[in-house]
C-alpha cells in the first residue's frame, strides 16, 4: 500500500505571494456560527436572569458572525509542495502542506446530500481517501468549480516549471546501483524514473530479483522533486525468483511491491499456473501476499472438492485476518459459478466460509432471501450458518434474527 503522502512542514512556511485560491470556509463557518451562537443563547440567558440590558444579545450575534466570518482558507502552490492555510477566529491555526503528487477534488461526506467543500486527494496509486478535511466553497456548485480550476491550473504550472532529475534515491537501491541500468531508464517529463532495467541482481526485503528484471517505479503522477522515488513492481527476469515463504514465480510474472520493496503480491498475463500452499492457482487472477510470504488471496486454476462441496474453477480464495479468525473462519471462497446445496443455490459472487477444518460452516449471499421449512432466511452483512450437512441452520438463523415466518 502507499504511504501517506502528506509530509509535515519541517518548520518551513508557505511560498510568499498571492494564493493560488483563497476564501470563506463555508462548512467551517458554519460550524463556527452555530458554537458562537449556543455561547450567545447561554451568555443572553445568564443576562436575563441577572436583570442585565437585553440589548446586549445584540452583541453577542454581531460577535457569532464576526467569528464565523473569520473562518478562511488559502492554497498556496510552488516547488516545495501545496500547502493548505486555514484560518479560525482571524487567528492562523494550521498550516498542511502536501506534495505536489496528490490530486484535488471535490469533497460529500459520508452522510451529507450534497457536497461541502474541496479536499486534497493522494496520488492515482495511493485510493480516493480524502487526505484533508473540507476546505473552500460548499454550496455553489460554481464556486467550487472555479476554485478547482484555479488551484489545477496552478499546480499544473508548477510541475511543468520543476526541474529535471537523474538521480535515484531510494533506501533499497542506493548501495546496489551497480546492478541498475540507468542509462536505459524510462522517465517521466519531470526525469523521475519509471522502468529501470537490472544487469545484475538486486536484493530487496526478503528476495532476489536475477539479471534481465525490469523494476516499475513511481508512476506518471509522481513528480514531486521531495519525494523518494517509490518501488511499485518488478517484472521478472530468466530464471524466475522466490518470494518469502518459499514461493517461486517464473520469469514474465510481475510481482507487485510496497514502496520499500516488499512483495505483496503476484500476477501474469496468459495461463500461467503457480502451486501455492497446496493450491493450484491462476497467475492472471492475481496473488495477493502477507509480509511473511502467506497466501491472501488467489484464483482456482482448477475445481476442488472441500467438505463434499465442489468448488468450481476461477472462485477466489480469500484467506481472512482479524476477527474472522477469532470467531473460527479460516477460508472465503467466492464462488465463480452457482454451487447448490441441498436448501441454497449459492450464487456466483457469493461467499462460502469454511473453518479451521475446512468444514462449510457459513455463507455470505447477499441481499437476498434463502427460504426453508417454512421460514425465509435473510441474507446481508451477517453469516448465513449451516449444519453440517450443508442446510440452513434454521435455529442459529433465529438466534442472529435472520428468519422470519413466511406469510401463508
Amino acid at each position: 500500500m502507499a504511504s501517506d503522502p502528506r509530509s509535515d512542514t519541517d518548520g518551513a512556511a508557505p511560498p510568499g505571494g498571492a494564493p493560488a485560491w483563497s476564501g470563506w470556509s463555508e462548512r467551517q463557518a458554519r460550524g463556527d456560527l452555530v458554537t458562537a451562537l449556543l455561547l450567545g443563547l447561554i451568555g443572553l440567558g445568564l443576562l436575563v436572569a441577572l436583570r442585565q440590558p437585553v440589548e446586549l444579545g445584540v452583541g453577542v450575534a454581531v460577535a457569532a458572525l464576526l467569528v464565523a466570518a473569520g473562518a478562511r482558507d488559502a492554497v498556496h502552490v510552488g516547488p516545495t509542495g501545496l500547502w493548505l492555510v486555514r484560518r479560525r477566529f482571524w487567528a492562523l491555526r494550521s498550516a498542511e502542506r502536501y506534495p505536489l503528487d496528490v490530486r484535488l477534488g471535490v469533497y460529500q461526506g459520508p452522510d451529507e446530500y450534497e457536497p461541502s467543500g474541496l479536499c486534497i486527494l493522494p496520488p492515482e496509486q495511493a485510493g480516493d481517501a480524502p487526505l484533508s478535511a473540507p476546505f473552500g466553497p460548499g454550496g455553489s456548485r460554481k464556486r467550487r468549480a472555479l476554485a478547482l480550476a484555479a488551484l489545477t491550473r496552478a499546480m499544473e504550472a508548477v510541475r511543468t516549471a520543476l526541474p529535471a532529475g537523474a538521480g535515484l534515491r531510494h533506501p533499497a537501491l542506493d548501495a546496489q546501483q551497480a546492478a541498475l541500468d540507468l542509462d536505459a531508464a524510462e522517465r517521466s517529463a519531470q526525469g523521475r524514473v519509471l522502468t529501470l532495467p537490472l544487469v545484475a541482481e538486486l536484493e530487496l526485503p526478503g528476495f532476489r530479483l536475477p539479471p534481465g528484471s525490469v523494476l516499475q517505479l513511481n508512476g506518471r503522477d509522481f513528480v514531486d522533486p521531495g519525494r523518494p522515488d517509490a518501488l511499485r513492481a518488478a517484472v521478472v527476469g530468466p530464471g524466475g525468483a522466490v518470494l518469502p515463504g518459499g514461493l517461486a514465480v517464473p520469469a514474465g510474472a510481475v510481482v507487485e511491491l510496497e514502496e520499500d520493496g516488499r512483495p505483496h503480491g503476484v500476477r501474469a498475463e496468459g495461463d500461467e499456473v503457480i502451486e501455492v500452499a497446496g493450491w493450484r492457482l491462476r497467475l492472471d487472477g492475481g496473488l495477493s501476499l502477507d509480509p511473511e510470504g502467506g497466501l491472501r488471496s488467489g484464483v482456482l486454476a482448477e475445481a476442488v472438492v472441500l467438505d463434499g462441496v465442489r468448488l468450481p474453477r476461477g472462485s477466489r480464495l480469500r484467506f481472512p485476518s482479524g476477527v474472522e479468525v477469532l470467531l473460527g473462519h479460516a477460508l472465503n471462497v467466492e464462488v465463480s459459478e452457482t454451487v447448490r446445496l441441498p436448501e441454497a443455490n449459492v450464487q456466483a459472487g457469493e461467499v462460502m466460509v469454511f473453518d479451521r477444518e475446512r468444514r462449510l460452516v457459513g455463507l455470505r449471499v447477499g441481499a437476498r432471501y434463502l427460504r426453508t421449512r417454512g421460514w425465509r432466511i435473510k441474507g446481508g452483512a451477517l453469516l448465513v450458518p449451516l449444519t453440517a450437512e450443508h442446510r440452513l441452520d434454521l435455529e442459529g438463523c433465529k438466534r442472529a434474527g435472520l428468519a422470519q415466518r413466511e406469510l401463508s
